[in-house]
C-alpha cells in the first residue's frame, strides 16, 4: 500500500478523492471538520488547521507520506477578495509549508481563474494573467511549486492540476454551484443565475480518479483536467433543470454587474483538456453523465 496524505480531506474533491483511494491505500487525512469517513478502512483523520502547521507537522512527518494530495483551499473567490490574509494563508503559504515534508510526488489542485478570461478555453501554455485575488493566490502557489524545482528540489516530483467549476455531493458540501442550482430549485425559488461567465464544469468524482491515475502514472507538471463542456453558468443551470428534471422557469439569466460580486470574475474563462486526454485512460465526463453520476454517489452516500 501507497502512504498517501490527503489535505482537505472533508471538502468535495478531498471526499471524492479519499472515498477512490481508500480500497487500495493506506490514507492519512487532515481537515478541519468532523471525519465523514467512519465507513472506510486504511482511513486516519486527523482534525486540524492547517494554517496552524507546526503542530500538525510531527503527525504527518511520523507517517512518512509517499504521495501528498493537497485538495485545501480557500476557493469562495469573494471571501478571499475581502479576507486576504486567511487566503493566502491557505492557498499560498500551506504549500511552502507541505514541502518541508518528505514526499516522493506531491499533487495540487489549481484553477482556470489564474487566466483573465478574455481568450478561454485556456490550453497549459497559456500565460496566466488572474484578475482577482483567489487566481492570484492559486498562481503563486503554481510559481511556488515550479521555483522549488528550479531550486534544486527535483527528486519531489510535483504535479499541478488545473479544473474549472468543481461541483459533485458529499457529506456537508453544498457550496458548489451546481448544488446551489439544483438545491434553489427543488425548493422552488427563484435563482438568478449569471449569463456571461463560460467555464467547464468538472464533476468531482471524474476529476480524483483523472488526478490518481496521473499521479501514480508519474505525470508531472501542469495538466488541465476539466469537463469537455462550455457553457456559461445560465446555461449550465438550464442543463441542470432539464436533466434532473427541475423547473426552468425558475432561472433568470442577469448580467455580472446586477449581482454585484466583490470579486471581478473571468467572463470566458475556463480549460482545454488535450494533454489529460491524450495521456489518461480516464473518460473527461461531459455534464448530462457528471450530473446522473453525481446522483448516483448521493443516493449512496448521503
Amino acid at each position: 500500500m501507497t502512504r498517501i496524505l490527503v489535505t482537505g480531506a472533508s471538502g468535495l474533491l478531498g471526499q471524492y478523492l479519499v472515498r477512490h483511494l481508500a480500497a487500495k491505500h493506506s490514507l492519512l487525512c487532515v481537515s478541519r471538520t468532523d471525519n465523514p469517513f467512519a465507513d472506510l478502512q486504511n482511513v486516519t483523520y486527523v482534525r486540524a488547521d492547517l494554517t496552524d502547521f507546526a503542530p500538525i507537522k510531527v503527525r504527518l512527518e511520523a507517517f512518512q507520506p509517499e504521495v501528498v494530495f493537497n485538495c485545501a483551499a480557500c476557493s469562495d473567490v469573494d471571501r478571499c477578495e475581502e479576507q486576504r490574509d486567511q487566503a493566502h494563508a491557505i492557498n499560498v503559504e500551506l504549500v511552502t509549508k507541505l514541502l518541508t515534508l518528505s514526499f516522493r510526488k506531491l499533487v495540487h489542485y489549481s484553477s482556470d481563474y489564474v487566466f483573465n478570461g478574455e481568450n478561454g478555453p485556456y490550453t497549459e501554455d497559456d500565460k496566466p494573467d488572474p484578475i482577482n485575488y483567489y487566481g492570484s493566490t492559486k498562481f503563486e502557489s503554481e510559481k511556488v511549486l515550479t521555483d522549488s524545482s528550479r531550486q534544486g528540489l527535483s527528486d519531489r516530483d510535483h504535479l499541478i492540476i488545473r479544473t474549472s467549476l468543481l461541483y459533485g455531493a458529499l457529506r456537508r458540501d453544498r457550496h458548489n454551484f451546481v448544488a446551489w442550482v439544483i438545491d434553489g430549485l427543488a425548493r422552488g425559488e427563484k435563482l438568478e443565475v449569471v449569463d456571461g461567465q463560460f467555464a467547464t464544469p468538472t464533476f468531482a468524482g471524474n476529476l480524483a480518479r483523472a488526478s490518481a491515475e496521473a499521479a501514480f502514472a508519474n505525470q508531472s507538471g501542469i495538466m488541465h483536467v476539466a469537463g469537455p463542456d462550455y457553457f456559461s453558468r445560465y446555461e449550465i443551470a438550464l442543463r441542470v433543470a432539464r436533466v434532473l428534471g427541475l423547473s426552468e422557469s425558475l432561472l433568470r439569466p442577469v448580467q455580472p454587474d446586477r449581482l454585484r460580486q466583490k470579486a471581478r470574475r473571468p467572463s470566458r474563462a475556463g480549460l482545454k483538456s488535450n494533454r489529460a486526454k491524450t495521456i489518461l485512460g480516464t473518460e473527461l465526463m461531459g455534464l448530462e453523465l457528471g450530473l446522473s453520476s453525481m446522483a448516483e454517489d448521493a443516493s449512496r452516500f448521503l
